[in-house]
């Protein structure tokens, strides 16, 4: 009698061997597919963010831009009335900065800046800005006040008189205000014609008589960052 060896079947192993690394892909794919939930979760969270910063940077650069024309308008009723309502301090390149220059304004009518100081903007000691009142408040789906309003994020302005910058002092002043070598110095911004000594001026000159302003505005909402616009205006008195 022969006896022959047991024969077994050689998957019955593989198989079971095959169901424990089915186990360990699906495991892995679970958790790839768990990571690219979380990521997708966290950038449309980002994008949410974004669209707001976005929304609400608009939103301060149009109110912004509101009070730096009304600045503008001011500085030129100003051109009208000879500077009347502005101060009349001068300030000349001589290396010292007055520390007296930097508030030295009236309802955001302010001075010829000290050419030696920091720029008033960037000074923390300035505190003259003019709060700009003419426009609605802006409000959140929530009714919070975002912009606009008493108590909320106001555009504000000032208006700098500019002069040529120079160590020469100036000299008796035109009119009852302000000397007109100091502070009505400049040329037409349109034209290219070089200025004349004298009035009236020659052909291919110009009579440089145009007052120069410079006009700062900002927003600033709370949470994000400050909006600052600035203009240089240039009007002619007469």
């Amino acid at each position: 009698m022969i006896n022959f060896p047991e024969l077994r079947s050689p998957t019955l192993g593989l198989g079971n061997r095959q169901q424990g690394v089915a186990l360990a892909i699906s495991l892995i794919l679970l958790v790839v597919l768990s990571l690219v939930g979380l990521s997708t979760v966290r950038t449309v969270t980002q994008q949410e963010g974004m669209s707001s910063q976005s929304h609400d940077r608009s939103l301060a650069y149009q109110f912004a831009e509101a009070a730096l024309r009304e600045g503008e308008q001011q500085a030129r009723i100003q051109s009208q009335t000879a500077n009347a309502a502005i101060p009349t301090d001068q300030y000349i390149a001589d290396g010292i900065c007055n520390a007296a220059a930097v508030n030295r304004c009236a309802n955001g009518l302010c001075s010829t800046p000290d050419p030696d100081c920091d720029p008033r903007w960037q000074n923390s000691a300035f505190n003259s800005w003019t709060t700009y009142t003419g426009l609605p408040a802006i409000v959140s789906q929530t009714g919070n006040i975002l912009i606009g309003a008493v108590g909320a994020s106001q555009p504000q302005y000032f208006i700098e008189i500019l002069r040529p910058v120079g160590t020469a002092v100036c000299t008796t002043p035109v009119g009852p205000n302000f000397d007109r070598d100091c502070n009505q110095k400049f040329p037409d911004p349109d034209s290219s014609l070089p200025c004349s000594a004298g009035y009236p001026a020659p052909p291919g000159q110009q009579y440089c008589n145009f007052y120069r302003y410079r006009i700062t505005a900002r927003v600033q909402m709370a949470g994000r960052a400050t909006v600052m616009l600035q203009s240089v205006f240039s009007v002619q008195p007469n």
